[in-house]
């Protein structure tokens, strides 16, 4: 899609928590601006295109011969209006700008998480979750047996040496 959709760092690092937590904030209140915009430009497309149906309904109607129609019927008028390349057009520039908005909604959804996973790994860091290795009961006895059979390490004292 767009360029500015790869840069976003939407990684949690665990060696750099504390600027990313920095970074958090603005990056959100960036990327929901973004969507704001994102959903105005879809609102004006959808409005461009309802005009552009409205505009090209009443020169149908008021000259269905110029658009090859004996007939005017709802669904003939409707037909022609969705064929005519202006509403092709406008219609393209409107599912651009649903599909933008919906990729920074989804953006801005990984921030929120990313969020919340930043939150959780500075409260696991608190409570020194990464400080020990965590054996199960088994594994637990088996380092318990190594370690009542093996004798503990000896001392060794150096000896000086005398000066004379």
């Amino acid at each position: 899609m767009n360029d500015e959709f790869k840069n976003v760092d939407l990684e949690t690092d665990f060696q750099r928590l504390d600027e990313q937590i920095g970074n958090q904030s603005r990056l959100k209140q960036i990327w929901t601006e973004r969507e704001a915009d994102a959903g105005l430009d879809e609102d004006e497309a959808k409005a461009r295109m309802e005009q552009i149906r409205s505009k090209l309904s009443l020169q149908i109607r008021e000259d269905p011969a110029k658009f090859k129609l004996d007939k005017i019927t709802d669904k003939a008028v409707e037909a022609v209006v969705t064929v005519s390349p202006v509403f092709k057009e406008a219609q393209k520039a409107y599912f651009e700008a649903v599909r933008y908005k919906l990729a920074v909604k989804g953006v801005v959804s990984a921030l929120y998480d990313r969020g919340e996973s930043l939150t959780n790994m500075v409260k696991l860091h608190g409570q020194q979750w990464f400080a020990d290795v965590k054996l199960d009961a088994k594994d637990q006895q088996v380092v318990n047996k190594q370690r009542a059979s093996k004798p503990a390490g000896k001392v060794i004292k150096k000896k000086r040496r005398r000066k004379h």
